[in-house]
């Protein structure tokens, strides 16, 4: 069994109180915290799993909701990724459980890592869970609605970061946008700026390090996040747009839009198109 009482040893050694003062005012969160690094946090539950793996369901549980009896961030994390870790161990019927823990996160750094385990229930229980997420995308709780769409983003269709440049591009032509990247802690955030009649807009989004590519792997995840603020790529976070196979909706391709709005301004689908190529054009 995990000794969580010498993990928060193990912490408090290593961690500076510079280090635990940035990460408070960057989170603007009242918990406590011992100033590590998220790898100093994953490095821990390495350690864990090669001295004290967990193979029983009850006990992984039991450890995370223990992580969050403590005041402290970085043991609370730990308990997240644990579950991330373990979570073939999971169930669906414990999407209530991590709906529990959800309530008890005031943070987005607690709330998206705790979606990798709900994307997991998630994946294997639709379409039977489809209530439970009707339920959460209503509740009270800011951190639940949340989570509701994290969740569903796994069974999502995806867009790499060539094609928001392309599609950027077109809209606004190669010298119409820019970006900007800034590090705040331990998420990459992307300000992404667009030229409309002279006048520069931008719209900021992030993403924290991906597993597969880290730096680069965030850097791309921000600018697709940053793009959706500008509308590109947002119907890809609506479920009905794609059916089981992953075959785009009529409305959710550029034909069945285009059709959608002529039907919509009571046009010819041509003249429709000419006058919005037109209109792109001034």
């Amino acid at each position: 069994m995990i000794d969580l009482e010498l993990v928060a040893h193990r912490f408090a050694l290593e961690g500076t109180a510079e280090r635990a003062a940035g990460q408070k005012n960057y989170l603007k969160s009242g918990l406590d915290f011992f100033g590590v690094s998220v790898p100093v946090v994953r490095a821990a539950l390495k350690r864990e799993r090669r001295e004290n793996p967990i193979t029983d369901r009850s006990d992984l549980l039991t450890i995370a909701f223990r992580c969050f009896d403590t005041s402290y961030f970085e043991m609370q994390l730990f308990g997240v990724l644990l579950l991330g870790q373990n979570s073939s161990l999971l169930e669906i019927e414990n999407l209530g459980k991590l709906a529990d823990l959800v309530r008890k996160c005031n943070t987005w750094a607690l709330v998206d890592p705790l979606s990798k385990p709900g994307e997991d229930l998630v994946g294997r229980g639709m379409p039977i869970v489809g209530s439970i997420l009707d339920a959460w995308s209503t509740d009270d709780n800011f951190w639940i609605r949340r989570y509701s769409l994290l969740v569903l983003m796994r069974g999502l269709v995806y867009i790499d970061a060539r094609v928001v440049m392309n599609r950027l591009d077109d809209v606004f032509g190669t010298d119409g946008w820019q970006t900007q990247y800034q590090n705040m802690g331990d998420r990459m955030i992307c300000q992404l700026s667009c030229r409309i009649d002279g006048t520069w807009i931008t719209k900021s989004d992030g993403a924290g390090d991906t597993d597969i590519e880290g730096d680069k792997g965030g850097i791309s995840d921000a600018l697709k996040r940053a793009a959706v603020q500008w509308g590109i790529g947002r119907y890809l976070y609506y479920p009905n747009a794609f059916d089981s196979g992953k075959n785009p909706a009529e409305w959710a391709t550029p034909e069945g839009y285009d059709k959608l709005m002529a039907e919509r301004n009571k046009k010819d689908i041509d003249k429709w198109r000419k006058e919005y190529e037109n209109a792109l054009e001034k």
